[in-house]
């Protein structure tokens, strides 16, 4: 199965490099469309195979160590290649039954440095200290 998702813009670049060490879904594809609208293809993370979203199972706690640690490598591998997720919240955390992590959302990630927050934010979403 596969998800397909049009936004803009998208890091291909990131997600590509946290695929390539099961820490984001599948990369299949990537392409950008008429009007600067980039298409995605990759692969699914279904309930079937046990992933749910971190912020519904542990909504008001804290996260296992286990899963904290998987998340800090996943931006470890980032950060050494002078990338950024800068979408690092609970809601782009998805895990299995096996407490493995993917890392969703790479709209607002990219190059350290280049990389830029939209003009307008969802001003109903706790941002981070900094985000603006």
């Amino acid at each position: 199965q596969v998800l397909v998702k049009f936004c803009s813009p998208y890091s291909s670049e990131v997600h590509a490099i946290l695929a390539q060490v099961n820490f984001a879904p599948k990369f299949l594809y990537c392409t950008k469309l008429t009007g600067g609208v980039t298409m995605i293809v990759m692969g699914l993370l279904t309930s079937a195979e046990h992933w749910e979203n971190s912020a519904a199972v542990f909504l008001g706690k804290l996260f296992p160590k286990c899963v904290v640690e998987k998340v800090s490598k996943a931006l470890a591998i980032l950060h050494t290649n002078n990338l950024v997720f800068g979408d690092m919240r609970r809601p782009n955390v998805m895990i299995d039954e096996d407490w493995e992590v993917n890392l969703v959302d790479f709209e607002f990630s990219g190059q350290q440095g280049e990389t830029r927050y939209p003009a307008l934010l969802n001003t109903g979403i706790e941002w981070v200290e900094g985000v603006q």
